[in-house]
C-alpha cells in the first residue's frame, strides 16, 4: 500500500528527470552534428594542427580526437598579442575575422553552448539501468494489486500505476534507448572510443562544455580589448591641436 502511494507521489517527478534526459542528450547529438559552425571549428583547428605538425608523422591528419579539444586551450603561442595568448585565441580570432558576430550564436538560447551544457548532466547509462528497475517496480506493484486480498481502493491504485506503466514508462523507455543510439553514432561521427572504449555521454559532453566556455572566455576577451583600443583611438584623435601640432613638429 505505501509503495504504491509513493509511486503515484513521486512519479512525475521521475518521469520529467528520465524525459529531460533522453530529449537533451538527443538534442545535444544532432546540434552537435548538424553545426555548421563546429564544422568550421574543427575544420580550422585541423588545417592549422597540420601546419603546426607539417613534416611530422602527425601532419596531414583527416581528423583528430576529443583530447585535442583541451590540448587546444593550454598551447601557448610564441607571440601572444591583442589577447591571443593559447592556440585556441588564435582560432577564435580567425572565426571571428572571417564571420564577425557568427560565434556569438554559440552561446545564444538553444545554442551548441547551451545543449552540451545540459547533455552533460545526465548520466544516461545509469539512468538506462534505473528505468529499467523503475519499471520492474511498477509492473511488480500493478500485479500485487490485482490480488483477490486487495481491497477496491488500492486495486484502482494499482491499475493507474498499470496505465502509466504501459502509456508513459514505456514509450520513455523508448526515447532513452533512441538517446543512447544518436550518442554511438554522435561517438562515430567524432571517432570517439576508436582506440580506447568512448567516454560515457555526460563526460563526453562536459568535454564540449569545457570548450565551449573557453571559446566564450576568449571570444570575449578578444572583444574587450578591441573595445578598449577603439576607445583609445578616439582619445587620441580628440586631442588638443595643440599636442597634435607637438607631436607632428609643427611650430
Amino acid at each position: 500500500r505505501l509503495q504504491l502511494w509513493a509511486f503515484e507521489n513521486c512519479f512525475q517527478e521521475h518521469f520529467a528527470m528520465y524525459d529531460a534526459a533522453a530529449a537533451d542528450v538527443t538534442r545535444s547529438c544532432e546540434v552537435l552534428k548538424e553545426s555548421s559552425r563546429v564544422q568550421r571549428m574543427l575544420a580550422l583547428s585541423l588545417t592549422v594542427g597540420n601546419y603546426l605538425n607539417a613534416g611530422t608523422s602527425r601532419g596531414r591528419a583527416d581528423g583528430f580526437s576529443m583530447d585535442c579539444l583541451q590540448q587546444l586551450r593550454t598551447l601557448k603561442t610564441p607571440f601572444p598579442a591583442h589577447g591571443v595568448s593559447t592556440l585556441l585565441d588564435f582560432l577564435v580570432q580567425q572565426l571571428e575575422r572571417s564571420r564577425p558576430g557568427d560565434l556569438d550564436h554559440l552561446f545564444s538560447e538553444g545554442g551548441e553552448a547551451q545543449v552540451a551544457r545540459l547533455a552533460a548532466r545526465h548520466k544516461l547509462n545509469d539512468l538506462l539501468s534505473e528505468l529499467d528497475t523503475y519499471k520492474r517496480n511498477a509492473e511488480g506493484l500493478a500485479r500485487y494489486a490485482v490480488a483477490p486480498e486487495v481491497d477496491e481502493v488500492l486495486r484502482l491504485r494499482g491499475r493507474r500505476a498499470e496505465v502509466r506503466l504501459i502509456r508513459e514508462l514505456v514509450p520513455l523507455a523508448g526515447r532513452l534507448r533512441v538517446a543512447q543510439e544518436s550518442y554511438k553514432e554522435l561517438c562515430t561521427w567524432f571517432r570517439e572510443g576508436g582506440t580506447r572504449p568512448a567516454r560515457a555521454p555526460n563526460e563526453f559532453f562536459a568535454v564540449w562544455d569545457e570548450f565551449l566556455q573557453a571559446v566564450q572566455k576568449s571570444l570575449e576577451g578578444q572583444n574587450r580589448g578591441r573595445a578598449r583600443r577603439r576607445r583609445m583611438a578616439m582619445v587620441e584623435m580628440r586631442r588638443p591641436m595643440e599636442h597634435v601640432r607637438k607631436a607632428m613638429d609643427i611650430p
